[in-house]
């Protein structure tokens, strides 16, 4: 595959990065809840990442090795829930690139 294709996935996850935390910000306020917010764009992303893992043709895995990773993989999970957290409270207040850049 041409790495053309690699750049202009990473280009465009990152400009959807840097649009992730107004929209989340605009949806915290509008639920009057920043943990709603991230709750219900965490459920979203879930369902999305669930449905690519169904459909996606390769290997489904196997959860029942879930059991025998190491315990601090699960360490990807927590940051993933605070970025999303931290963008809607600390982007409104600072910005974007103060957010993901500092």
């Amino acid at each position: 595959m041409s790495n053309i294709i690699y750049i202009t996935a990473a280009v465009a996850m990152g400009l959807a990065v840097s649009v992730q935390p107004p929209i989340n910000a605009v949806m915290a306020r509008g639920l009057d809840s920043p943990l709603l917010a991230v709750s219900i764009s965490l459920s979203i992303s879930l369902v999305i990442a669930t449905i690519m893992w169904l459909s996606w043709g390769k290997g489904i895995g196997d959860i029942s090795q879930v059991k025998v990773l190491p315990w601090w993989v699960i360490i990807g999970g927590v940051v993933g829930v605070m970025f999303v957290a931290d963008s809607v409270v600390v982007a409104p207040a600072l910005g974007v690139a103060f957010f993901l850049f500092v």
